[in-house]
């Protein structure tokens, strides 16, 4: 994949931690020549366990995003966005929102994750995030990442070695309160060896030999096409 420099990047992460499952490394990349946004969509408090109260753990989850993107070395900013993703009516207020921090922003890459997520905030966040992009200029770029679920026939792929994996771990580790329930490391260590296997033998031919040594890791993206209209 193509790395570009001096420009503007958002990445739409439906909740805290969906940035780095999906796009770590490629995120870390990037940052060394681009301004990077990720924009936290929600805060989601619910993924904290304990007894804590509802603002704590809000809290809780921002500060480790915070720590995740210095990592990373983008930029954190949070919509806080939880109670108006629940409610049907409040679309066109969300819509709005994305729309104008798009217009601001004026960035030449969006990424967020794709559409067949099976998480439901996930595959939300990408319904309404689509339809506020509104016209694309010709030099801007969409990609769609994985975090929860495996996307069919990816589009772009991102190879990346051990040193850029080590990265990816230490910002994964930063949202504490998620691994903690979850072994989210192992799982996306793993999802990210078996792209880079997988991809290069659809790349090279289905039956073509792929040595451990020929490839480490990947994060694939989908592109997103559509003709969008005023």
């Amino acid at each position: 994949m193509e790395i570009p420099k001096n420009t503007e990047i958002l990445f739409f992460s439906p909740h805290p931690d969906d940035e780095v499952l999906a796009a770590g490394a490629f995120l870390s990349e990037l940052a060394k020549y681009n301004k990077i946004t990720i924009v936290y969509v929600t805060n989601s408090p619910r993924g904290v366990q304990g007894e804590y109260s509802s603002k704590s753990k809000i809290n809780i989850r921002q500060k480790e995003a915070k720590e995740a993107c210095k990592v990373l070395g983008c930029d954190p900013y949070f919509l806080n966005l939880d109670d108006d993703l629940k409610k049907k009516k409040n679309e066109d207020k969300i819509i709005k929102i994305f729309k104008n921090y798009i217009t601001d922003s004026d960035p030449s890459i969006i990424i967020s994750l794709h559409k067949n997520e099976e998480h439901p905030t996930h595959k939300r966040v990408t319904e309404l995030l689509i339809k506020s992009i509104g016209r694309i200029l010709n030099t801007t770029i969409v990609y769609l990442g994985e975090a929860w679920t495996p996307m069919e026939q990816p589009d772009e792929i991102f190879y990346f070695d051990e040193e850029l994996m080590k990265v990816k771990k230490e910002a994964l580790r930063k949202h504490k309160s998620q691994i903690e329930r979850t072994d989210w490391i192992d799982a996306i260590v793993s999802l990210n060896r078996y792209r880079a296997v997988t991809q290069t033998e659809a790349r090279k031919g289905f039956g073509s030999n792929v040595s451990s040594n020929q490839v480490t890791y990947a994060e694939v993206f989908s592109l997103y096409r559509e003709k969008i209209r005023d």
